[in-house]
C-alpha cells in the first residue's frame, strides 16, 4: 500500500481560491441589489439619462455571464480540492486573474453608474 503524499499548503492555497470565488459571488449578489436600486431611481427621474439606463443594463448582462464563469471556476476549484492526484493546469491561473480582473471592473462600473446618476440628480 503507497502512503499518499499530501501537500497541505497546496491544499491551503486551493481553499482560499474557492473562498475568494464565493466572496466575487457574494460581490455579484451587493451588485444586483445595486442594480435594483439604482433601476429604481432612475424609474423615479423625469430626466432620466439613456446612456446610464444602457450602462445599468450592459452591466447586468455583464453581471450574469460573470456570475455563470464563477460558478464554473468554483466547481473546477472544488475538483481540484476533492479528487485526489488531479491536475492543476496552468489556465487555472489565467482564469482566477481573468475572473478577478472582470469582478473588478463590474465595481468600478456600478460606481462608475452611481456617480453619474448622482451627478444628473445635482444637476436637476
Amino acid at each position: 500500500m503507497e502512503a499518499l503524499i499530501e501537500d497541505t499548503e497546496l491544499e491551503f492555497e486551493l481553499q482560499e481560491i474557492y473562498l475568494t470565488g464565493k466572496q466575487w459571488l457574494a460581490d455579484l449578489a451587493f451588485l444586483d441589489n445595486e442594480h435594483a436600486f439604482l433601476t429604481k431611481l432612475l424609474a423615479g427621474e423625469k430626466n432620466a439619462a439613456r446612456h446610464i439606463e444602457e450602462g445599468l443594463h450592459s452591466a447586468m448582462l455583464e453581471q450574469h455571464d460573470l456570475h455563470k464563469d464563477i460558478l464554473h471556476f468554483i466547481n473546477k476549484i472544488e475538483q481540484l480540492i476533492v479528487v485526489p492526484g488531479a491536475v492543476i493546469g496552468l489556465s487555472l491561473i489565467d482564469d482566477f486573474i481573468s475572473l478577478q480582473i472582470r469582478v473588478g471592473g463590474a465595481l468600478l462600473t456600478m460606481k462608475d453608474l452611481k456617480l453619474a446618476l448622482t451627478g444628473i440628480r445635482r444637476a436637476a
